[in-house]
């Protein structure tokens, strides 16, 4: 048992200085020369995500340190062909919708990737997902405004309902065939 044990933390510490090390390789790229990739990540987090994400009136139930921690991590085990698993923490399916439709991503991408030679171009998805699952929606705007929407679009569906449907007709006669006769 004490040598499974060994062996468990031996490939930790080999995985971490691999990880230390990939994180210290240095790319070039268009808009900063040669950079780090942990400076790269930062720089990404720092001057595009985080500001897009609170633009879009969106906000994060994390710091940016964590965003940086996950993203590097996952961009180095995607790299290694390293298993890893999201976490799962906002399942609203319709919210994520709203996430993914009413923010530019593809504009925000088109920016992102030409600034920094498609280093993120096969990971877009990987981290839009990721960062929805850090966005605290009750302390959204741009969540809560959908919301009030959606639910007052069922007030007016309600009234109608109420209508009697002789009125409604009347309400609905321009146009109609029966307006003509």
């Amino acid at each position: 048992m004490e040598l499974i044990s060994s062996l468990k933390k031996l490939q930790q510490k080999s995985l971490n200085l691999r990880f230390n090390e990939w994180q210290n390789t240095t790319i070039f790229t268009k808009s900063y020369d040669t950079i780090e990739i942990n400076k790269l990540i930062s720089i990404f987090v720092d001057e595009g995500l985080i500001p897009f994400i609170n633009k879009n009136k969106y906000n994060l139930y994390v710091n940016k340190e964590i965003i940086k921690e996950f993203l590097s991590s996952i961009l180095f085990y995607n790299d290694n062909n390293i298993k890893y698993n999201l976490l799962y923490n906002n399942y609203y399916e319709e919210a994520f919708e709203d996430f993914e439709y009413y923010l530019d991503w593809n504009k925000f991408w088109i920016f992102w990737n030409y600034k920094m030679d498609n280093f993120f171009y096969y990971y877009n998805i990987i981290i839009q997902q990721l960062i929805w699952q850090f966005i605290d929606l009750n302390k959204s705007e741009a969540y809560l405004d959908n919301l009030e929407e959606s639910d007052s679009d069922d007030d007016k569906v309600k009234k109608f309902k109420n209508i009697d449907p002789y009125i409604l007709d009347q309400m609905n006669k321009i146009y109609h065939r029966k307006a003509e006769d």
